[in-house]
């Protein structure tokens, strides 16, 4: 048995057995007519050259009993994480290769359904020769032309493929479609990243540090071929990243091993920058914006092939990811928001009564790729392209566009009393305070088991969620409705047009929407963030890509000091959600000056905020409220 605890400290991405829908005609309910006529499958493990002679290890997975003749697709992983790895003896007589497990669930499943499947080391990472320069790369998704190339030539192949991943191999997927193979037809994102800077590195403008740090310590390491970040236990399971099936001395890898330590410190790179459009030192001439998804849209348009993104409501900031990337696209799509954290493994609503996932992706993901690589007439692009999840009413929605078509806009208006302070909806009531003051709690954090840790298994240092509020709310400047005389459904982006100022040139601001309940219990249901200086909004026309709420840059020029206690308008969108309000409860709007578990500070630090309240400098918040 000890064997298989190499699970806990191998496993980037787990992907539980899901519990399945009643309803035949929901997502994630799929009878494939192909189930089952491939029950096992070969392995073989080589190194692909690319132009400039870089080789990348590849592990390749075929139904063992396919017929000769018979043509198949495949689909293709394209990962920086170690496509496999070889365990130490005897663990290998048990497990070889070891695939994260969620992975090697769906690479079985895929070959059980008639697939080929292709795992692939990115250049300068796993098995792989080269360096990187940095993530996402153009040479990185270049290589990505030739490995689908060589797949198209095949004598299985019937001259289709489809990607698919989570987080930064859901990303790649979708990046491959810049290179235009007209062999790539369909790409299924889970978890990506459309805007590396506003959807993960620098939320608002904050820098996330924390995770950029985990997250940059252990793929550094795991370049180096070292396991460490899993536990002191993993070195007793692991060898080696695993050798191509040619290379049994290792010979190879050691090289490979050896290219890897030019790679870039991510890390040390963005601790160096701050704005969108600083430079990265290797290379004056470029901004983060080159390694996004954002950056090619053209070309992803004219790949014309499907893309269907999923995320959830506990995914850090990649819910915007998932929206954005679908609104900017005319390509066949599709999108699932779910309540889930990054990897959509369970449901973290908070009025669950399973942690099971009531979503079967592998299914919804062969339904997909069926219809696209296969010709089989499912009906998947016959429904609506939206499938989303309320909370509370745990309920799963259809909706032709994003938000719904059945939300409409509802204004509260925020006001105080030296007493209490509340947001009233359609209401003219006038505040008896003209602002309300804050002095900023650098401790207020949203703590360890929040969206952001769920961004990587090594930053997850407590199960996602968010135990009741009560005592971080104290640290909070908070305003209430009345008690609701219906429930109420938000679904979309909450807006916010406030009037704030500060006692420094700079400050960061943080507002939760959250719940609270009769017996003050207090549930949160999403945030949003905006580093002050970097307010500017800009003609949604300035941008290439479409998304609900305000745009920003967030170039240096754009950057504008505040003068101390003077009130600046701030417009800005919390991260999707949808989210039913009981009839009773309250709904709470809470402002921070800090999240200490999650963002850098600005220094100097901001002693006070102010939220002002009177007619020339009002404040407001406005809930997407479903009819």
């Amino acid at each position: 048995m000890k064997a298989f605890g190499i699970i806990a400290f191998c496993c980037f991405v787990f992907l539980l057995p899901a519990k399945a829908l009643n309803n035949q005609n929901t997502p994630g309910v799929y009878e494939s007519p192909n189930e089952q006529l491939y029950k096992r499958s070969t392995f073989q493990s080589f190194y692909l050259p690319m132009p400039d002679s870089v080789l990348l290890a590849v592990d390749l997975y075929l139904p063992k009993n396919l017929k000769e003749g018979e043509k198949i697709p495949l689909i293709l992983h394209y990962t920086r994480y170690t496509r496999s790895i070889q365990l130490k003896w005897p663990f290998r007589w048990i497990i070889n290769p070891f695939v994260q497990p969620g992975l090697k669930d769906e690479i079985d499943f895929f070959i059980r359904n008639g697939y080929a499947f292709m795992n692939v080391d990115t250049r300068g990472s796993g098995a792989s020769f080269g360096y990187r320069k940095m993530e996402f790369s153009k040479e990185e998704v270049k290589d990505g032309y030739y490995v689908i190339d060589w797949i198209a030539q095949q004598h299985w192949s019937n001259g289709k493929v489809g990607t698919m991943g989570v987080s930064y191999p859901g990303t790649t997927a979708e990046l491959l479609l810049t290179n235009n193979h007209p062999a790539l037809k369909a790409a299924f994102c889970r978890n990506s990243i459309f805007d590396l800077y506003e959807d993960i590195v620098f939320p608002g403008g904050l820098r996330h540090s924390p995770f950029v740090e985990v997250w940059g310590d252990f793929t550094r390491k795991l370049d180096f071929n070292d396991f460490s970040p899993f536990g002191r236990r993993a070195n007793r399971f692991v060898k080696s990243i695993n050798p191509v099936d040619d290379d049994r001395r290792a010979v190879l890898l050691n090289m490979a091993l050896e290219e890897h330590k030019d790679n870039t410190d991510i890390f040390s790179e963005l601790l160096n920058m701050q704005y969108r459009d600083d430079n990265p030192s290797f290379d004056t001439s470029i901004v983060i914006d080159a390694y996004s998804v954002m950056n090619y849209l053209p070309q992803i348009e004219r790949s014309g092939a499907a893309i269907y993104r999923l995320s959830g409501y506990f995914d850090g900031a990649l819910a915007n990811s998932a929206v954005k990337g679908y609104l900017s696209l005319s390509n066949p799509g599709k999108m699932i928001l779910g309540p889930w954290r990054h990897g959509s493994q369970k449901n973290k609503s908070p009025h669950r009564s399973s942690l099971e996932m009531e979503f079967d992706v592998k299914q919804e993901m062969l339904r997909f790729f069926d219809y696209h690589l296969k010709g089989i007439e499912n009906g998947i692009m016959d429904e609506p392209q939206i499938y989303y999840y309320t909370m509370r009413e745990e309920k799963w929605k259809w909706a032709e566009s994003w938000p719904p078509e059945n939300t409409f806009y509802t204004s509260w208006q925020f006001t105080a009393d030296s007493t209490n302070r509340h947001i009233h909806m359609d209401s003219n009531e006038p505040s008896i305070l003209d602002k309300a003051t804050y002095e900023i709690d650098y401790t207020a954090a949203s703590g360890l088991g929040s969206r952001w840790n769920s961004l990587t298994e090594l930053y997850m240092y407590e199960p996602t969620g968010y135990p009741d509020r009560q005592i971080e709310s104290n640290k909070l400047l908070y305003f209430d409705s009345n008690p609701l005389e219906e429930n109420k459904i938000v679904t979309g982006h909450v807006l916010l047009d406030l009037h704030v100022s500060v006692d420094e040139e700079d400050a960061n601001l943080i507002i939760y929407l959250e719940e609270v309940e009769p017996d003050g219990t207090i549930h949160y249901v999403t945030e949003g963030q905006l580093r002050l200086s970097l307010r500017k909004t800009r003609d949604e026309n300035y941008f290439a890509y479409t998304k609900p709420g305000f745009y920003r840059t967030y170039y240096k020029a754009d950057k504008r000091l505040l003068v101390p206690y003077k009130p600046v308008r701030i417009e800005m969108d919390l991260i999707p959600v949808s989210y039913q309000f009981a009839k009773g409860n309250k709904i709470r709007i809470s402002i921070a000056g800090a999240d200490a578990d999650h963002f850098d500070d600005i220094e100097p630090r901001a002693g006070n905020l102010f939220l002002h309240l009177c007619n020339q400098f009002p404040s407001k918040v406005l809930l997407p409220v479903e009819k």
